[in-house]
């Protein structure tokens, strides 16, 4: 019969004991949901830029990635946040 061995099971280093562990799965979570709101946000005002631009796709990925069409993605990113923070509040 096998016994079972409590973690951690061999030497480790310092940053895989479990609340160091924990914390940089928390991390790498929020980055990974702050880098998808921001990646929607963009999507959604480069798809609408390709409408007002009648489907001229490089004009319309030109118009988004200038430094003014930011702005909206900035906008809906923090309207994004801000939704999702009064919805849990």
């Amino acid at each position: 019969m096998t016994r079972d061995i409590p973690f951690p099971a061999k030497k480790t280093h310092f940053f895989l004991f479990t609340p160091v562990r924990e914390a940089l799965a928390m991390t790498a979570y929020l980055i990974g949901n702050l880098l998808g709101r921001l990646l929607m946000s963009w999507l959604i005002v480069f798809l609408v830029v390709l409408l007002r631009q009648r489907g001229r796709f490089r004009v319309a990925l030109r118009r988004s990635l200038w430094p003014w069409g930011w702005i909206p993605v900035g906008i809906l990113f923090v309207l994004g946040i801000l939704g999702t923070v009064l919805a849990h509040h």
